[in-house]
C-alpha cells in the first residue's frame, strides 16, 4: 500500500464545476479551435485507445477558465489527450487535440446520461505522470478517485495487435492520498474496522483480486457509514 499526503480536501474539489456557464456562440466556441490535428495510430487493432467507447461524447468543458456547455469530445486513454470533435468552422479540422495544460477539468456525459467527472493529476502529488486527468468516483466522507491509461501489445504476425486498459485506484481520507492495489490495501486503510470489512467483503462475494470500481465503492460507502 502506497500512501502519499495532499493538502488538497474534497471539498475543494466543488470548486473546479461551479464555474459561470458562458453564452454559446460561434466565435466564443472558436477559441477552443487553435490546437492541432488530431491523428489516431494503431487504429486497426483489438481494442480502442478512449475512454468508454470509440465515439464522441458530449461534455462540460472547464478551458483557460471559461466554461464551455455541449461541446463534442473524445479522450484518448493512450495518448492521455482530450480530443475536440468540431464543425462550428468548416475551414479547421474535425478532430483538434485541446491544449491538456490549459483544460481545468472537464465532465463527460455517456449514452445513459451518467456524468464523469475528471481532474487533471497535478491537483495531486506523485500520481503517475503519464496520467494526465483522474475520474472522481466518489466524494463524501471519503473521496474515491481512478487513475485511467491504456497500453498497446504488439502481438505476433498473424494476430491483430491489442489495446488494455490498466486503472488505479485512489482514496483520499484525513488529507492522505492511498493507493489501493489489493485486498491488504483495503484492510490496512480501513484497520480500525477490518473485521466489519472482512465480514462485509464475504457476506456480499465480493472478489477482491481484481479490485472492481463499483465494488470499491459499495466498500468504502460501508466504512463510511462505521465512521464516527
Amino acid at each position: 500500500m502506497k500512501v502519499f499526503t495532499t493538502i488538497i480536501s474534497c471539498l475543494l474539489f466543488i470548486n473546479l464545476f461551479a464555474q459561470e456557464d458562458l453564452p454559446s456562440n460561434y466565435s466564443y466556441y472558436n477559441d477552443l479551435l487553435y490546437g492541432v490535428v488530431y491523428e489516431p495510430v494503431n487504429y486497426n487493432s483489438i481494442g480502442h485507445p478512449f475512454y468508454l467507447k470509440d465515439k464522441i461524447y458530449q461534455a462540460n468543458l472547464h478551458f483557460d477558465g471559461n466554461t464551455y456547455k455541449n461541446v463534442s469530445l473524445k479522450y484518448d486513454l493512450y495518448n492521455q489527450k482530450i480530443v475536440l470533435y468540431q464543425d462550428y468552422n468548416s475551414s479547421k479540422y474535425r478532430f483538434i487535440e485541446l491544449n491538456i495544460n490549459l483544460v481545468d477539468s472537464f465532465e463527460l456525459i455517456d449514452e445513459n446520461s451518467n456524468v464523469h467527472y475528471f481532474l487533471p493529476q497535478s491537483a495531486f502529488k506523485n500520481l503517475n505522470s503519464n496520467i494526465k486527468f483522474v475520474e472522481l468516483i466518489y466524494k463524501n466522507k471519503i473521496c474515491y478517485i481512478v487513475g485511467r491509461k491504456k497500453t498497446f501489445t504488439e502481438l505476433a504476425q498473424e494476430l491483430k495487435n491489442k489495446f488494455y486498459e490498466k486503472n488505479s485506484n485512489y482514496i483520499i481520507i484525513h488529507n492522505n492520498l492511498i493507493l489501493i492495489d489489493s485486498k491488504g490495501d483495503i484492510l490496512n486503510v480501513f484497520e480500525d474496522h477490518k473485521k466489519d470489512i472482512k465480514r462485509f467483503i464475504r457476506r456480499n462475494k465480493i472478489k477482491i483480486k481484481e479490485i472492481k470500481s463499483t465494488d470499491l465503492l459499495r466498500i468504502i460507502k460501508y466504512y463510511e457509514s462505521l465512521m464516527n
